[in-house]
C-alpha cells in the first residue's frame, strides 16, 4: 500500500465575534494507488499558538454528509480548549475519490495524512516530535473511521465513537436478512453526495444492492465485503482508550454492535474502556425521554480531558452508564450488569407466513411500534431495570416452507412490546431464520439490547411475527409450530433511594 501527503493551506481571517481561528485547506492522500484531495476545516481557539498549543479533536461526519464548515466559540470543544479539525471524506462533499466505506486501505489512510498535518503546526499541542495530542469524535459514519483510525495510528490519543457498528454484513443483513428499507435510504442518501465532487462509489457497493433487490440475499464476496469494513477485524490493535456510545432506539447499528466491541475490546485488555447507551441514534427517542440535554456531550470532553489532556485528576464515570425509557441516567460497574434473571414463558402456539403486509416494526418514527402481531407470548408479571440483550430460547417444528425464488429461508421476527403503552421496547425487531429439517428444532438467541424501567403494571409480551417492515418482504411461505418458549430477561433491581 502507498500513501504520500502534500499540504494546501489557506488561512482566513477570523470573524471577530466568533474568537476562532479558522482555516480551509485539502490534504493530498494515495492509497492503493487511488489518489485523492481531501478537503478539511482547522478551528482554533483563539488563544491557540505556538507559545500556547491546543489539542484537537477530529470529527467528520455521518454517511452521505459533508464535515462542518462553520464553528464558533460555543462549540463544547473549543470552549473546553480543544480545536477541532473536520474534513469531507473520500467520496463525499468535496473531496475526491471514491466512497469505500471506512476502509483501512483507503479512508483510514487519509486520516493519517491529516495527523501528519497537525503534527506540523506548532499551535497544536504535541507529545512527542511528529505526535499530535488528538481524540476523535463523531457518530455513526464519524463513529467506524475512529476505530479504523486509532488501529492503524497510535497518535490516536482517545476516541468516542457514537452510533457506530461491529461487523457491517451482520447489522445490515442479521441471520443472512436484509435490512432493505435502510439499505436504500443508505444508498441514496450516499449516492447523492458521492457523485457530486467525488467519483462514485466502490463498485462492491453498487452490487449489494442488486443482490438484495433480484435474489433477497447477499453472495459470500458481498458479505466479506461489508465484514472487511471495521471494526470486528481490527479491535485487537486499538490501544487508545475508548468510550463507546450507542442509542438503545437505534434500528440500524442497534445496541448489539456496541456491546460486541465492548467486549472484544476487554478481552484484549489493550485499552482503558468506557460504554454508554442513550436514545435516539438512527431513529427516534419518542415516546421515550431522551434525558438531560448534553450529558453525553460533557462525558465525552471529561473523556478527552483526562486521556488526550492528561489531566489524571479528572473522574470520566462508571465504565457503563445507561438511561432509562424515563429519561433517567444509570450506572453498573461493567457490561453485561450483574444479577439477570430468567423468566419463563407459557407454550406457545403456531406461526404461518405468507408474503404480504408487515406485521412487526419498522424503520424509524412512530410507525416503528404498529404492526398486526402474528403470536403474542405473554411474560409473567415483575418489576425491576431490564438491562442487556435478552435471549430466547424455542423448540421449534417447521412444518413446512416453499419459495417463490432464489430465497431459501422464511425467518420469524421477534420483539418485545409493552402492551400498556403499545411500545415496541426500543423499536427493536430481529429475525432468526430456521432450517428447514423436519424434526423439532431447539434454539437460542439474542434480541437487541434494551434499557427499560419495567413496573408491575406494566404488560410485557413476546411477539413472533411473519413479517417486517426493515426487511426485506417475504418471498416465500412456511409454517411453523413454536412448542416451548422462554426468555432471559436480564433484569436488576434499582437500590432504594
Amino acid at each position: 500500500m502507498a500513501a504520500a501527503a502534500a499540504a494546501a493551506m489557506t488561512l482566513l481571517a477570523p470573524a471577530a465575534a466568533s474568537a476562532v481561528q479558522a482555516e480551509d485547506g485539502t490534504v493530498t492522500s494515495v492509497a492503493n494507488g487511488e489518489e485523492a484531495a481531501i478537503v478539511y476545516h482547522l478551528f482554533l481557539p483563539d488563544g491557540a499558538t505556538a507559545k500556547r498549543p491546543v489539542p484537537v479533536v477530529l470529527q467528520t461526519h455521518g454517511w452521505g454528509g459533508t464535515g462542518a464548515t462553520d464553528i464558533d466559540d460555543e462549540n463544547h470543544f473549543i470552549k473546553a480548549g480543544y480545536g477541532v479539525l473536520t474534513w469531507d471524506q473520500r467520496g463525499f462533499g468535496s473531496s475526491g475519490g471514491k466512497v469505500h466505506i471506512d476502509s483501512p486501505e483507503y479512508e483510514g489512510q487519509d486520516v493519517m495524512r491529516l495527523i501528519d498535518l497537525l503534527a506540523g503546526d506548532p499551535r497544536v499541542a504535541q507529545e512527542a516530535a511528529g505526535d499530535p495530542r488528538i481524540g476523535m469524535s463523531g457518530g455513526s459514519y464519524a463513529g467506524g473511521i475512529q476505530f479504523v483510525t486509532a488501529a492503524l495510528d497510535r497518535r490516536v490519543d482517545a476516541i468516542a465513537p457514537e452510533i457506530a457498528w461491529n461487523n457491517l454484513s451482520n447489522t445490515l443483513a442479521p441471520h443472512g436478512v436484509i435490512k432493505l428499507q435502510w439499505s436504500l435510504l443508505l444508498y441514496a442518501a450516499g449516492a447523492a453526495s458521492a457523485y457530486g465532487e467525488g467519483d462514485g462509489y466502490d463498485p462492491a457497493i453498487h452490487r449489494a444492492l442488486a443482490e438484495s433487490s433480484a435474489n433477497g440475499a447477499w453472495s459470500k464476496a458481498t458479505h466479506e465485503f461489508f465484514e472487511s469494513r471495521g471494526p470486528a477485524s481490527l479491535l485487537e490493535e486499538i490501544e487508545a482508550p475508548t468510550f463507546i456510545i450507542q442509542a438503545t432506539t437505534d434500528t440500524l447499528f442497534p445496541p448489539s454492535q456496541a456491546a460486541d466491541n465492548y467486549a472484544a475490546l476487554r478481552k484484549y485488555r489493550n485499552t482503558r474502556l468506557k460504554m454508554a447507551w442513550y436514545c435516539g441514534g438512527h431513529g427516534v427517542c419518542d415516546p421515550f425521554s431522551s434525558g438531560p440535554e448534553d450529558y453525553i456531550d460533557g462525558r465525552i470532553v471529561r473523556w478527552f480531558d483526562r486521556h488526550v489532556k492528561g489531566r489524571k485528576s479528572v473522574r470520566t464515570g462508571a465504565k457503563f452508564e445507561y438511561l432509562d425509557q424515563q429519561g433517567d441516567w444509570h450506572r453498573a460497574r461493567n457490561y453485561p450488569v450483574p444479577r439477570a434473571r430468567t423468566i419463563t414463558s407459557e407454550p406457545a402456539g403456531g406461526v404461518v407466513v405468507t408474503p404480504g403486509e408487515p406485521t412487526a416494526g419498522g424503520v424509524i418514527g412512530l410507525s416503528a411500534t404498529q404492526g398486526e402481531t402474528s403470536l403474542e407470548v405473554p411474560l409473567p408479571s415483575f418489576t425491576g431495570r431490564l438491562i442487556g440483550e435478552p435471549v430466547v430460547n424455542m423448540r421449534v417444528t417447521v412444518v413446512g416452507t416453499g419459495t417463490t425464488d432464489r430465497v431459501l429461508h422464511v425467518p420469524l421476527y421477534v420483539q418485545l412490546v409493552d402492551k400498556g403503552t403499545g411500545a415496541v421496547v426500543g423499536n427493536q425487531t430481529i429475525p432468526y431464520v430456521f432450517g428447514t429439517d423436519p424434526e423439532p428444532q431447539n434454539v437460542s438467541f439474542p434480541i437487541e439490547g434494551v434499557s427499560y424501567d419495567v413496573a408491575e403494571s406494566d404488560q410485557l409480551v413476546l411477539e413472533i411475527n411473519s413479517n417486517s417492515a426493515n426487511y426485506l418482504v417475504q418471498r416465500g411461505g412456511g409454517a411453523f409450530s413454536i412448542e416451548e418458549v422462554s426468555v432471559d430477561l436480564p433484569v436488576v433491581q434499582p437500590r432504594a433511594r
